[in-house]
């Protein structure tokens, strides 16, 4: 097990330093296609440092542990927006008007009814992943109605090698999420450890790092619609597009329903508080930054306490 503990270490670092290179890449692609800075952290910054849950959940499907899907995209959310979020927070402070408020509440209320019949059913089937794949379409398309003012001029050579190493990253994410996904695989067998909870508690906290760096560098220039474009846009593309997209490459069955309602209420007692915080003061403070965190270390407690 020793070894695959160490693969398991190798490929998410790996796996972290490739998806900071997507990052950059994606950036610069949105400054000469004229994207706003709202759909930049909801489409291409929120989907770039989604690729690596992404990649970890699609090639589960293809070894039939499709239960770490929902395991890594919720648990990634979690750790989003009940460390990250504070810490930046605490850093920086971070304010929000009127129109990010409206996001916030939009995104949320979308996330929490696409999961709520995961409760119910126990299962997502293919036909309701494509529901939540189409929904996502339709969101990234009204969010590209919108341009900025300030595109910038590119060369022709700077486009070619920002898509070449565009592609060439991928491939390695790729290839890094399947080493991931077959490491978990035997560390589950060997200490029975469900694959929810390793893709939650485990390999989550290893895909949180690029949105870190990402909303760190966003309050340094107090550009709170990257901020919010990329935790919230990171909210719906792993719920709507992640999810939806493991379910259609093969359905994904809850083995242990309580341990992903208490993800499900983690999830909406967080988006809850996040929402009356905002709506309320405006701003996320110390004092709320400590609360979140405070919520954040209840959630580890109780998913060791009830779910390993």
């Amino acid at each position: 097990m020793i070894f695959w503990i160490f693969l398991l270490v190798v490929a998410l670092y790996l796996l972290y330093k490739v998806s900071e290179v997507v990052e950059e890449e994606l950036v610069k692609f949105s400054e000469y296609s004229g994207i706003t800075h709202m759909a930049v952290g909801f489409i291409f910054l929120a989907a770039a440092t989604s690729l690596p849950e992404l990649s970890i959940s699609v090639s589960s499907a293809f070894l039939k542990n499709q239960e770490i899907s929902p395991g890594v995209s919720i648990g990634n959310i979690l750790y989003d927006l009940l460390l990250i979020l504070p810490i930046v927070a605490i850093w920086h402070g971070l304010r929000f008007d009127e129109k990010n408020i409206k996001k916030i509440r939009l995104f949320s209320t979308i996330s929490l009814i696409a999961l709520f019949p995961v409760v119910l059913l126990k299962s997502i089937e293919r036909i309701y992943g494509i529901a939540l794949v189409i929904s996502f379409i339709i969101f990234c398309r009204f969010f590209l109605q919108e341009k900025s003012n300030r595109q910038k001029s590119s060369a022709k050579e700077e486009k070619f090698k920002n898509k070449l190493v565009l592609g060439c990253s991928l491939i390695a994410i790729s290839f890094l999420s399947f080493m991931i996904n077959l490491s978990a695989e035997r560390i589950a067998e060997a200490t029975n450890i469900s694959m929810l909870m390793i893709g939650s508690l485990f390999i989550s906290i290893f895909t949180v790092s690029p949105e870190f760096f990402t909303c760190l560098a966003a309050a340094k220039k107090r550009n709170y619609d990257i901020i919010v474009g990329t935790l919230f846009g990171t909210l719906i593309f792993n719920t709507l597009f992640v999810i939806g997209v493991t379910s259609i490459i093969s359905p994904i069955f809850i083995s242990n329903i309580n341990q992903f309602i208490l993800l499900y209420c983690f999830l909406f007692v967080s988006l809850l508080s996040l929402i009356l915080i905002v709506e309320r003061k405006r701003e996320i403070g110390i004092d709320s930054s400590v609360f979140l965190l405070m919520l954040f270390s209840l959630w580890i407690f109780l998913s060791i306490l009830f779910g390993i």
